[in-house]
């Protein structure tokens, strides 16, 4: 008896999750309004400061789009010390490289 109520409730627990992740906002790269940024070495900044799910496919598909949008697929090493693109995912009109927040010209 207690291992079926262990094998429910872990069920309905897994089936939850399931279900939980498939409602999260994903980030819409697309429709995104890119922001010119100095690029110093890293993007991870730039992700963490965008108020989306920070997830490890999130981080993935972040780091895929920024390289893609920049003409260099996922590798961006050539452009250091030059100026790339970021997306301001959560549409409040900024990106952040390094620890400055960059706004959008416009």
């Amino acid at each position: 008896m207690k291992k079926t109520l262990r094998n429910i409730l872990l069920g309905t627990a897994l089936a939850g999750s399931v279900a939980l992740s498939g409602c999260v906002k994903q980030p819409d790269f697309e429709n995104a309004k890119w922001i010119e940024t100095p690029y110093n070495g890293e993007i991870w900044s730039g992700y963490m400061g965008e108020n989306i799910p920070k997830t490890v496919a999130n981080w993935d598909k972040y780091q895929f789009a920024v390289g893609l949008h920049n003409g260099q697929g996922s590798y961006l090493e050539n452009y250091r010390g030059r100026t790339i693109k970021l997306p301001d995912l959560d549409g409040d009109g900024s990106v952040t490289s390094g620890n400055t927040k960059y706004r959008s010209s416009q």
